[in-house]
């Protein structure tokens, strides 16, 4: 999980993605409240990250609107197998 330091930049990540990222690995999900708390964001903030996130293909989303998680996928799944990493 440590390469997610190292290789949030190259994605396009901003720490506090990665710190959201990491907290949601280490749980096995994140809201976004949880992510704001982590992060001290604002919800806009939050709401604009956790969407990127997904994207991005870091997290999927499950559930609608207050019971909304972020669930990781597997790093090795995102970051792909390549022997550099």
């Amino acid at each position: 999980m440590s390469e997610l330091y190292s290789y949030g930049p190259e994605a396009g990540l901003s720490a506090r993605q990665t710190d959201g990222l990491m907290y949601a690995n280490q749980t096995g999900q994140i809201s976004r409240g949880g992510y704001m708390e982590v992060t001290g964001v604002s919800l806009a903030t939050a709401s604009r990250d956790l969407a990127d996130l997904v994207a991005k293909g870091f997290l999927t989303l499950e559930g609608r609107t207050r019971d909304r998680v972020y669930r990781p996928v597997p790093v090795e799944q995102v970051l792909g197998s390549s022997p550099d990493r």
